[in-house]
This record gives C-alpha cells, sequence and structure tokens, in this order.
C-alpha cells in the first residue's frame, strides 16, 4: 500500500514538473541573470571607485605642485566628472574646480560647479561644504539675499557653526544688526572647545562692536 502511494506521489510529480518545468527553468535563469548581474555591477563599481581615486589623486598632486595654471587642473577635474558622473569622486572634481575657478577670478564658473554640488550632490556633507562656499562668492558678489537663501538650506548640525557665523557676516552686510547678533551668539555657542579660542574671541569682538551701532 505505501509503495503504490509512493508511486502516485511519483507520478504525480513526474506530471507537475513536465507541466511547469518551463517556468521553473525560467525563473532559476533569471534568478542567476540577477544575481551575475549584481556581482558585476558591484565589481564594475569597485573597479571605477578605485580608478576615480587614482585620478583624483594625481589630479590632487597636479594642484599641489603646479601653480598658475589652473586651466590644466581644472581639465583633468572634468575628466573625472565626464568619465565617472556618478562617483563621489565627481563631486570633489567640481569643488575644486571652484577653488581654481576663483584663483584665477572666474566666479561665475565657481558658482555653476558649487551649485551643481549644491542641487545634485546625494552626500549631505559635500552638499553643505558646496553651500557654504557657494554662500561665501555670492556675499563676495554682493548677493547677499542669495547668500541668506543658500545657507538656510544647510540642515545639517555638523555646519552650524560655520553657518551661524557667515549668516551674521550676510545680515551685517544687509544691515541687519539684530538677526547679524541672533546668529553670532549661535555661533559662539558653538565654540566651547580649546581648540575654537580664535574663532570665539572673533565672534565675541563682533558681537561686541554692534552695541555701537544699535
Amino acid at each position: 500500500m505505501t509503495e503504490q502511494l509512493d508511486t502516485n506521489e511519483f507520478d504525480k510529480t513526474k506530471l507537475l514538473w513536465k507541466k511547469y518545468r518551463t517556468s521553473v527553468v525560467t525563473i532559476i535563469c533569471l534568478v542567476l541573470i540577477v544575481i551575475v548581474s549584481w556581482q558585476y555591477w558591484q565589481k564594475r563599481q569597485l573597479q571605477n571607485d578605485v580608478e576615480a581615486i587614482e585620478l583624483y589623486q594625481k589630479m590632487m598632486l597636479i594642484s599641489e605642485n603646479v601653480t598658475g595654471n589652473s586651466d590644466i587642473i581644472i581639465n583633468q577635474a572634468q575628466n573625472i566628472i565626464n568619465l565617472y558622473p556618478k562617483s563621489i569622486y565627481s563631486d570633489f572634481a567640481r569643488l575644486e574646480i571652484a577653488r581654481q575657478s576663483v584663483l584665477k577670478d572666474d566666479l561665475a564658473q565657481a558658482v555653476a560647479s558649487l551649485q551643481e554640488i549644491a542641487n545634485n550632490s546625494i552626500n549631505p556633507n559635500v552638499q553643505a561644504i558646496a553651500k557654504l562656499r557657494l554662500a561665501r562668492i555670492q556675499m563676495a558678489q554682493n548677493q547677499i539675499n542669495d547668500a541668506i537663501t543658500t545657507l538656510n538650506s544647510i540642515k545639517l548640525t555638523g555646519f552650524s557653526l560655520s553657518k551661524a557665523m557667515l549668516l551674521g557676516d550676510a545680515y551685517f552686510a544687509n544691515k541687519d544688526y539684530s538677526a547679524a547678533q541672533t546668529q553670532w551668539e549661535l555661533a559662539l555657542k558653538e565654540t566651547q572647545k580649546p581648540e575654537l579660542t580664535d574663532i570665539k574671541n572673533l565672534l565675541q569682538i563682533k558681537i561686541d562692536n554692534l552695541a555701537a551701532l544699535k
């Protein structure tokens, strides 16, 4: 009896396999394709990151050893962006383009590079750095309200000191001395560490000098 049941079960299994084997094989093949594709993508991504790192290091070596020729460095940075647009090193390259552009007094190119990071980077820390640098350029161009907007868009607490200091400077330039004092006092609270003593003293001087303007 048991043997007959086993035979029946075996026959049912064979029938099911004949009926569904194409679908099963297809699913298995698809799973294998996904696994292989994922492994290839990870390997390729790692290779791209290594290549991007090498190019970035070469660019920085040029930056440290070549003075007065920003175009060479900018071209190297643009090459990284073109080859690895999704890599974090493309953001680093744009930061370097902005720095070199400021050195050659091409503020329009610096702004364009920093805005690209500010608007599109997926790394919030790099994004915040770009916004701080962008705000400084906007203030230098007397675009004070734009600088205030840029700074207020920074949400990471790790940048609160720099943000508050620059906001204070921006409000001061707009002759909004009350808002300037508020921001500088916020910044002052962030300077309790011994290594920030110089910044603390500078902020205190700025706050004290506001008394004569009120």
